[in-house]
């Protein structure tokens, strides 16, 4: 369960900055203050994200390393941003658009998104090891059904019960994982901002509807 909760926690942050490069985005266009402030509610969330994800992989000193190199990229993502809204309002509009389009800002999103991507990829691996160690349990419990009966049936009842709560907590948790991988699906289709990700060999893994025009 808690492999599922640090998945649904990297998906609810790569949301809220997608959220916050939005709402930047539209002041930049706009130069509407009240535009900024989904921007400010997102740089917020995403300390305390990060602070779960944290505490969530306590015991897991790969992904602990992961968080360390993602802090300082995600700071310096978000010091971009602020440097751009600074930017827009100094200058108008063409500045802004002129530093949204910098190789550095390129850089930092690739940097956070593959970090980001890395982590969930160790996760997922976690869950296909605990699926092979689940089947093994399923087998030990076959035997103690057939050499045993009376206490060994009423430990395999608790087993059952046991693994029937996790299906359920697991079934919940894939459930939400998939509304919140639709709810950022569909942001990344609505983007104007060409957005592509990569796997560990370097191949595009995804890439919205902005980035194929």
């Amino acid at each position: 369960a808690r492999t599922y909760q640090v998945l649904g926690e990297l998906v609810r942050l790569s949301f809220t900055i997608l959220e916050g490069e939005s709402a930047r985005r539209a002041f930049a266009l706009t130069g509407d203050e009240a535009m900024l402030r989904p921007y400010h509610e997102s740089a917020a969330e995403i300390s305390k994200a990060l602070d779960r994800l944290q505490s969530l992989t306590a015991d897991n000193r790969s992904q602990q390393l992961h968080i360390q190199e993602l802090r300082p990229q995600i700071a310096a993502k978000l010091e971009q941003m602020d440097g751009s809204i600074q930017m827009r309002r100094n200058q108008g509009p063409h500045a802004a658009d002129q530093e949204n389009s910098t190789r550095k800002e390129v850089a930092l999103q690739t940097g956070v998104r593959g970090e980001m991507n890395l982590m969930m990829q160790e996760e997922r691996q976690l869950l296909d090891a605990y699926g092979a160690a689940a089947g093994r349990s399923a087998g030990i419990a076959a035997l103690v059904i057939a050499s045993s009966i009376g206490l060994a049936f009423l430990i395999v009842l608790l087993a059952i019960l046991r693994i029937h709560a996790d299906l359920r907590a697991r079934q919940q948790a894939e459930r939400e994982l998939q509304a919140s991988e639709e709810r950022i699906r569909l942001l990344l289709e609505s983007t104007a901002e060409a957005i592509l990700g990569t796997d560990l060999e370097g191949r595009c893994s995804f890439c919205n509807p902005a980035c194929v025009r």
